[in-house]
């Protein structure tokens, strides 16, 4: 397509696409185009391509170099440079209790994880007040009715004691 007059322009970008796309495979398709085509090719794009082909397809310097037409190429003659080096450390956050956690997650907006995390004081009975408290808002702020009966139900099958907060919560989550 790239041979007829309004594309011709773009001959040589496009056969450097072929190139780059097929790698080291196709050898023979990439020879068979190169000979349909090495007549409109100027001198320098012929000579690149007959080098390039006969390097077996293996990464050729200047490959990179942008012709009018390719779309793959990166216009690089060099080796892609990295502009950014990102580092990340992996600190490992030491909590000196559960409810400090807690109130890590919900800063970084973790509500999923600090419900888990109270839940799990809950279920294991090392729940305090302010865990309790710091649940009961969770399940409101996220209109989860459903997790908060769950709760109740598990304190109650537990034989323990349903605070106010949780009965009061409980009759305002009707109208969540």
């Amino acid at each position: 397509m790239a041979q007829a007059e309004p594309l011709r322009d773009r001959l040589a970008g496009s056969l450097q696409d072929i190139f780059l796309a097929l790698g080291s495979s196709g050898q023979q398709l990439r020879g068979r185009l190169l000979e349909l085509v090495k007549d409109d090719l100027d001198d320098a794009d012929r000579a690149f391509f007959t080098k390039w082909l006969e390097g077996g397809g293996d990464s050729l310097s200047g490959v990179a170099q942008w012709r009018r037409g390719s779309l793959l190429a990166t216009g690089q003659d060099a080796a892609a440079a990295s502009l950014l080096h990102v580092e990340r450390s992996q600190e490992t956050a030491q909590y000196t209790d559960v409810m400090e956690e807690v109130i890590a997650c919900l800063e970084y907006g973790q509500v999923d994880t600090a419900r888990e995390l109270l839940e799990a004081e809950m279920f294991a009975g090392r729940a305090d007040e302010a865990m309790e408290q710091e649940l009961v808002n969770i399940y409101q702020y996220t209109r989860d009715r459903e997790r908060l009966d769950a709760m109740i139900m598990h304190l109650q099958d537990a034989g323990r004691n349903i605070s106010a907060l949780w009965k009061e919560k409980q009759q305002e989550s009707e109208n969540w």
